[in-house]
């Protein structure tokens, strides 16, 4: 009513959603002017869906029979044997199930010498977009194995309740789970991409924030994609963090019980994605 009483008629029509606001005066003789502005209703700006994508990887024959997948590459690496490749579990077969993570000391070199690393690499990431707007990354290994104590006391076993604090950085030239060494270290980044501290029991969940590094590999930024290597600063006594590889292939002599077989893939090291496209 108002719009039909004070529009000009010679305004043109109004077609769509528009926000008016009308001024009237009124005298005293109840005769008055009026003027009506409209201005488009303004339409709320899209947002875009966010999606969260698991980015995790089973063993590819968990029976044992063979090793190795192609979308992801683990491996520790241990100081004690630097010439060894824990991750080569055609070599192997009961060393490569394990991410040892810390200070195992069960060799004469006691509290130290005895450091553990572990690379992690995840080589398919095909299920994120090209283009997408990642918000986070961020990287999850569980505490999956407690080892028991030496009798002879120079391994008190893992899972000791001490809290330990593992730093995720990222790796800046190639490795391979198949050949990875303590005397053939990647090079990695000396500031860490994330720091978290847990206390060292069973199902201890460990969770990095790799955003930054995940950046580079999907944007194709100054450092392409190998991964990242996990290092406990400070160095811990007699303590150790141990997760679950991807791998699941295991000794025979041992058979696959506990962490390193439960069920294939459900502990296994997974990265967690955030995004949405722009």
């Amino acid at each position: 009513i108002l719009l039909a009483a004070c529009a000009s008629p010679t305004s043109p029509p109004l077609t769509g959603d528009f926000i008016c606001k009308a001024a009237l005066s009124v005298s005293a003789d109840g005769t008055g002017t009026g003027a009506v502005t409209c201005a488009p209703f303004p339409k709320p700006t899209p947002v875009s869906e966010q999606h969260v994508t698991v980015i995790q990887f089973a063993d590819p024959d968990p029976t044992g029979t063979t090793c190795g997948h192609a979308d992801v590459q683990d491996a520790f690496l241990a100081q004690v044997r630097p010439e060894v490749a824990w991750g080569n579990c055609e070599n192997i077969p009961g060393g490569t199930y394990k991410l040892f993570v810390g200070n195992l000391s069960n060799v004469p070199e006691g509290a130290t010498g005895n450091e553990y690393r572990a690379l992690i690499k995840f080589m398919d990431l095909s299920a994120i977009p090209a283009n997408a707007v990642v918000e986070s990354a961020v990287l999850t290994i569980e505490q999956t194995w407690c080892q028991a104590a030496y009798a002879d006391g120079s391994v008190p076993g893992g899972c000791s309740g001490a809290t330990i604090t593992i730093e995720a950085h990222q790796v800046v030239t190639p490795w391979g789970e198949k050949y990875a060494r303590w005397m053939d270290m990647p090079v990695f980044l000396p500031t860490p991409l994330d720091s978290q501290t847990r206390a060292n029991v069973l199902g201890a969940t460990y969770e990095w924030d790799i955003t930054t590094a995940f950046k580079d590999w999907l944007y194709f930024g100054p450092f392409i994609n190998h991964g990242v290597i996990l290092i406990a600063h400070p160095l811990p006594v007699n303590d150790f963090f141990r997760g679950k590889s991807h791998d699941t292939v295991c000794d025979p002599a041992q058979g696959c019980s506990g962490g390193q077989g439960t069920p294939p893939g459900q502990d296994a090291p997974k990265l967690t994605v955030t995004w949405h496209l722009p």
